[in-house]
């Protein structure tokens, strides 16, 4: 087995991956393990013994497993990508998931992956001893000392400590200091500015520098590879530490100390200010003084190491140490800096007599400085300026114009020589307790960069301020330390008080600034009609604002204000939920609005959904209508259901409007936090469940909940009443039409239902009153006892829905809104899913139950489908009918609905359990059991070759473990176990003959091991059968049968050799190379082989292929590998056919007879066609249709293609059944002009095919591939599409000339952070797009 590693970065990343290369090695000791990295990292590592092969660049060896470093970016984004594609069979990357852990614990999680559980091996580092002919040290007439000043180059700036030479001084009295460095060292630093002595070691390779290293008495060093070097070594290593992350990069070894400045804004390493800083004040301000008291400090005993502090240690800069103490235990050396630190306060100001005297006090008090912008004040304002010896400078400017002033206030902060600023509003009030004292010892912090203080709004009167949504005192008033980059947002459309480019956090106090604007009620109305006037869609800052909060009281709430008071009240925290979803999906957000309640029963939570839309004639407030929990209810202005992009973003058509319908309810109400409910993600999870995991919730309770009124409930007795029906009678509710037919209950299964239920004695209340429904199917259930819905005559609110059926004893319906309204109501409920995923939308009442064919089993996700065992019935095929429907009621209800019912209920199977039980001991034993490391691999290699055109078949499936892990990345599964209590699937024992063998009944056997009758305690027989004999096809095989698995080998070897990928446990590599597999041990008990049906004769290809890209492989493209056989001049790429794999479904269809293939050049696609028996005319003006000319002549069965040089503009409109634009429209520059002309080709009722290159992110003609693909030469001109681009410049014109989109555009891209990523291993995907004619 050969193993690569690749680590592309500096000598640091590599001593820290020493420990993950050590317990790799442990890990698979005869495999052979090369590294690859760069010059001089390498160097670490050139001796080590745990590594057999290092290489600088990519070469020609083939590797079975690729480990990618989280230092990899540089080489992949060369050749690298698709060197490793080519030449490693499989690949690994860690990733950084948490900044704060070490950078050898990620490394070590790739070792982990491979089996080792050790502890984490110490760091290694490759020494190369010399002597006084390389280097003559040992004539140091003291112990010496090595300073590394290694960060020289422009890109690590920010960790270079400047002050190496004055360290030098004041350490050489008993040291002698030695440099080390690389030759970027030895021409940039002044050799001057060191004290006569200094010696200095540039010209040494690393191990000798390592080796010098080792030799020292001490070193100091910033955050470089030597620093590293020396912890490993075990020498006193005193690490200064900055602007990087010393929980990630912190040197491996016993003898480290690291010493750093406590700034907020430190460290800046995967912070937003990382790009930003200039000053790099972490280490600017780390003086060295302090650095070598703290390095001395750190020695037992100064005199017993002739170290005693010089004089010139005294500190003379104005810094203060921060220690608990001087022990040894305390490796983390903190230095506060003290400077002299003031504060500025800049104001904007017009016409404030009111509150200008009393605000100028304020900050008076507090401030240093005060600096003033005049907006052309005219009422006395400017004449109090004089009484205020703070105010130090004042800018006068005249019009409106808030961006224009905000600029100028930032402009004299800068230049006000503080270090602190603060921005107040003439008509606000810094409160009293916030004192001179207070703000220098906020100042005086170095630990936050803002302090943050509540604003509060008093209306009118100074006694009475607001704590409702809208005006509730918030934390968005601040001083902040002032840097280079930060200033005041001149965007008039934002908070005032924003402040950009903070360096450093933030600490939030409830400190007041108090907002006096709003006490003049009449002065407040001027204020708006102002703003109203200056604000409006022809002002180019227009902000859309119609400025009615200002006085609007809709939801005034107050609170009384005290000065003295030690608390005050902030108002309740605020949640808006946007649920843009139907009225089931809304449904199941109401148990996590419950636990919301139940967590912070203060919490003002709202909604806003759906209106009235073209698919429903309700809105979604009436779902929240009299709960209890909910605040405020808003309705959206989009008027059918959206749909996502992904888990967090709306499609773009959807976005502008819910932007401006939030911009439209923000203007009187503000949320603390808005949340989308997107029901997109955490699939695994039902949509109860995913709802309450956006919070991060358990759910106690599940149970959905509506609330009607006491008059809707008398509504429905009336209701009763009117249709002649009593309390007393047994009364069913049926729901059998969806708004989304596929859905909908099969007419004929539904009506047996119901006369079946009528026959007993039953009424039917059928809810099929939507006269959409009666569009889409005219028919509706008339039977004696069947009350429609559609006659009521009223149009029905859900709370009155939602009373009637609170009345009924069961409900029995499709997936949709009547199933989750009834299961809300607590009534027991019947879901019927046909063709619909039970496992995301099925009831979860105490008394519900979901019945459900296997396709909707197998579409489901694991998780939910093992988490409701038994809520399901499962039935073979649809429709539902009588049969099963009867008896689940009959159970349900403990009710007898006639003799002559055609099956009982104990004979239907539930998800592999007894109908409505819960899960047995058994199976909990198992569940917890199954998550060994072997199994724990064997998950990890399924999830590496899933692809949901293939077949997963799991033998010995036990309970199903490994099949419903499949469900979710293989379009199908097929589960064999023996034993019908663990699973009902596919019961089937194997052996290599038809005979008689019995289950064990011993323990930890599980029931299921096939043994010899004289040898265990016998159970009961079971016939066994040849795997080849049950004709199966499967592309992945997984066979855990116990402890010897070579019967069911040798009883399928016909099956086994056709399928891609087999997981054996117990078995050994020989059983599967015998049958033509590349075999391996995986895990402690499980062997792994894989087959290349690539490497053909004559099948030219770069490398081998995983199985998850072999489209050729497909059983319903046969053809493709002759072709590629015979044809080695074509193109036959596998990612290509991949790009090709939906047109081959439509090519079947019969009226597809004649093709158009423009720019096909050297494509084996027109040479399929024509296999098809398909007439295929090809064009491309490049000189390759020669070479396709000459091929079609040397073969008959290709006389239906025929080859035409040049364009297509001789030929005649709506000539082709099928226009195929495949890997063009990308190559060309005027794209959109290409499709429109193509489509006049396409008769009535023909398609246009496009596939096209997709990515994220839009890439301009024509250097689209010259940017990503780095590694070839000689590219065409292209582009490449993202989402908006493809709608702007292909779908919508195609639209507007009159063609139709068939399906769903179909977006395919690569993820490059995943290296099993299996559609496409790529470096960007495909967009698929079928239009047809009408």
């Amino acid at each position: 087995m050969r193993i690569l590693f690749i680590m592309d970065q500096g000598v640091g990343n590599m001593v820290m991956a020493t420990p993950a290369l050590q317990a790799i090695k442990l890990s698979k000791p005869s495999a052979e393990l090369t590294v690859l990295g760069r010059e001089p990292a390498i160097g670490v590592i050139r001796d080590a013994p745990f590594v057999d092969r290092i290489i600088t660049k990519a070469d020609d060896t083939f590797y079975d497993l690729a480990l990618l470093s989280i230092w990899n970016s540089e080489f992949m984004q060369g050749n690298g990508e698709e060197w490793v594609r080519t030449h490693c069979r499989e690949c690994v990357q860690a990733q950084i998931v948490n900044p704060n852990s070490h950078e050898a614990e990620y490394h070590m999680a790739l070792a982990q992956q491979l089996g080792y559980e050790g502890e984490m091996p110490a760091p290694f580092v490759s020494i190369e001893p010399f002597d006084d002919s390389v280097f003559a040290f040992s004539e140091f007439k003291n112990d010496f000392v090595i300073l590394s000043d290694t960060t020289v180059s422009q890109e690590w700036e920010r960790k270079r400590w400047p002050y190496f030479p004055e360290l030098a001084h004041l350490l050489i009295i008993d040291e002698q200091i030695v440099l080390i460095g690389s030759t970027k060292e030895k021409e940039s630093i002044d050799l001057s500015l060191y004290p006569e002595g200094t010696i200095t070691a540039f010209d040494l390779s690393l191990p000798q520098t390592a080796f010098l290293i080792s030799q020292c008495k001490y070193f100091v060093g910033n955050d470089s590879g030597p620093t590293h070097i020396a912890a490993a070594l075990g020498i006193p290593t005193f690490a200064l530490f900055g602007a990087t992350r010393v929980k990630k990069n912190r040197p491996l070894g016993s003898q480290v100390r690291i010493i750093k400045l406590d700034l907020p804004c430190s460290p800046c390493q995967y912070e937003s200010w990382w790009e930003t800083c200039s000053e790099h004040d972490c280490m600017n301000f780390l003086m060295p003084s302090r650095v070598a008291l703290s390095i001395l400090n750190w020695f037992d005993d100064p005199m017993e190491t002739n170290m005693s502090p010089p004089p010139a240690l005294v500190p003379t800069d104005n810094f203060q140490v921060l220690r608990d103490s001087l022990s040894e235990t305390s490796d983390l050396i903190h230095l506060i800096p003290q400077k002299q630190e003031s504060l500025a306060i800049v104001m904007r100001i017009k016409d404030a007599m009111p509150t200008i005297r009393e605000s100028l006090e304020s900050a008076s008090r507090v401030a240093d400085k005060i600096l003033v912008c005049d907006n052309g004040s005219s009422d006395g304002t400017q004449a109090i300026y004089q009484e205020f010896e703070k105010i130090v400078r004042i800018e006068r400017t005249e019009g409106l114009d808030e961006p224009r002033d905000r600029r100028v206030m930032n402009q004299i902060l800068k230049e006000s020589g503080c270090t602190w600023g603060m921005m107040l509003d003439a008509d606000e009030i810094i409160e009293a307790k916030i004192d001179r004292k207070q703000v220098e010892a906020w100042m005086n912090q170095w630990e936050h960069a803002a302090i943050l203080f509540r604003h509060v709004h008093f209306w009118g009167d100074k006694s009475h301020y607001r704590i409702d949504q809208r005006w509730k005192p918030k934390h968005n008033r601040l001083m902040w330390r002032m840097n280079p980059e930060s200033h005041i947002l001149s965007d008039r459309r934002t908070n005032p008080g924003i402040v950009q480019n903070l360096k450093g956090r933030t600490l939030e106090t409830d400190f007041v600034i108090k907002h006096y604007g709003h006490i003049d009620k009449a002065r407040n109305e001027t204020r708006k009609r102002l703003w109203q006037s200056i604000d409006n869609p022809s002002h180019r800052d227009w902000t859309g604002m119609t400025y009615e909060h200002m006085t609007d009281e809709t939801m005034l709430k107050l609170a009384n204000w005290r000065d003295t008071d030690a608390s005050h009240e902030w108002g309740n925290d605020s949640l808006l939920m946007i649920l843009m979803h139907g009225g089931g999906d809304v449904l199941m957000a109401t148990p996590t609005i419950e636990a919301l309640k139940a967590v912070n029963p203060n919490m003002e939570i709202s909604v806003m959904g759906l209106g009235e839309t073209n698919e429903r004639d309700f809105k979604t407030r009436e779902i929240f209508e009299n709960n209890p929990h909910i605040t405020a209810y808003y309705d959206s202005s989009i008027d059918h259901h959206p749909t996502w992009w992904s888990e967090e973003q709306f499609n773009e058509v959807d976005v502008p409007i819910i932007q401006e319908d939030l911009r439209r309810i923000t203007q009187l109400t503000r949320f603390d936090k808005v949340l989308y409910i997107t029901l997109q993600g955490n699939r695994h999870l039902h949509r109860i469940d995913r709802v309450a995991a956006d919070f991060g919730l358990n759910l106690p309770n599940r149970q959905m909940r509506v609330y009607p009124s006491s008059s809707d409930r008398r509504w429905a007795s009336r209701f009763l009443s009117q249709i002649n029906l009593t309390h007393g009678t047994k009364l069913a509710s049926v729901h059998r039409f969806c708004g989304h037919p596929p859905k909908s209950w099969n007419y004929e299964a539904c009506e047996a239902v119901c006369k079946r239920l009528v026959d007993n004695g039953w009424t039917v209340i059928l809810w099929d009153q939507d006269l959409r429904e009666i569009e889409h199917e005219s028919r509706q259930v008339k039977l004696n006892g069947v009350y429609n819905m559609r006659d009521c005559g009223e149009a029905l609110t859900v709370c009155k829905t939602a009373a009637l059926l609170g009345i009924c004893d069961v409900h029995i319906g499709a997936d949709s809104f009547p199933m989750h309204l009834a299961s809300a109501c607590g009534i027991p409920t019947i879901g019927i899913f046909e063709k619909t995923v039970p496992g995301e939308t099925m009831p979860l009442n105490v008394n519900s139950v979901a019945i459900a064919t296997r396709a909707g089993i197998n579409a489901s996700a694991p998780g939910v489908i093992e988490g409701e065992m038994g809520r399901i019935v499962l039935v073979n095929d649809s429709p539902i009918g009588a049969d099963v429907v009867i008896p689940v009621i009959e159970k349900l209800l403990r009710v007898k609905l006639g003799v002559e019912a055609e099956s009982e209920v104990s004979e239907i199977q539930l998800d592999g359990l007894p109908p409505l039980l819960a899960p047995t001991g058994e199976h909990e034993k198992i569940k917890a059991s199954w998550d060994s490391s072997s199994e724990r691999q064997v998950r990890k290699y399924l999830g590496y070759y899933a692809n949901q055109d293939w077949t997963f078949l799991d033998i010995g499936a036990h309970i199903g473990q490994y099949s419903q892990f499949a469900l979710v990345d293989f379009g199908k599964v097929i589960a064999i176990e023996p034993n019908a209590n663990l699973n009902p699937f596919f019961q089937y024992a194997l052996s290599d003959e038809t005979t008689t063998q019995y289950l064990t009944s011993v323990s930890g056997d599980s029931l299921r091991t096939m043994v010899n009758m004289a040898r265990w305690f016998l159970s009961k027989p079971i016939e066994t059968s040849r795997l080849d004999d049950l004709n199966l096809y499967a592309d992945v095989i997984k066979i855990d049968v116990g402890s010897d698995p070579a019967p069911v080998l040798r009883g399928g070897q016909e099956t086994l050799k056709r399928a891609m990928v087999v997981i054996v446990e117990n078995g050994t590599p020989a059983d599967l190379q015998g049958l033509g597999f590349q075999a391996q041990q995986i895990g402690e008990h499980h062997t792994l082989g894989v087959r290349s049906p690539l490497k053909l004769p004559r099948f030219p290809v770069n490398g081998p292929y995983d199985p998850g890209e072999l489209e050729l492989v497909k059983p319903d493209l046969p053809e493709l590998i002759p072709l590629a056989e015979a044809f080695p001049e074509l193109q036959h790429n596998p990612l290509k056919w991949f790009e090709l794999s939906k047109l081959f479904e439509l090519i079947k269809e019969e009226y597809l007879c004649s093709f158009l293939d423009i720019g096909s050049g050297l494509s084996v696609l027109p040479f399929y066609l024509a296999l098809e028996g398909k007439r295929v005319l090809s064009i491309d003006p490049d000189k390759t249709q020669n070479k396709i000319r000459a091929l079609v002549a040397q073969e008959d069965r290709f006389k239906s293609l025929i080859i035409q040089d040049g364009t297509v503009f001789d030929l005649q409109p709506q000539t082709f059944d099928a226009v195929l634009l495949i890997s063009v429209v990308e190559h060309v520059a005027n794209d959109t002009e290409t499709v429109i002309e193509a489509t006049k080709f396409v008769k009535q009722g023909g398609i246009l095919v496009i596939s096209t290159d997709f990515y994220h992110s839009y890439i301009e003609y024509p250097d689209a591939n010259r940017k990503i693909v780095l590694d070839r030469t000689g590219h065409c001109d292209s582009r490449i599409y993202d989402k908006a681009s493809i709608y702007e410049r292909i779908i919508n014109p195609l639209l507007e000339a009159g063609m139709t989109l068939i399906g769903d555009t179909d977006f395919e891209t690569i993820d490059m952070r995943d290296p099993y990523y299996s559609p496409v291993r790529g470096l960007y995907g495909f967009a698929r797009l079928f239009f047809r004619r009408w």
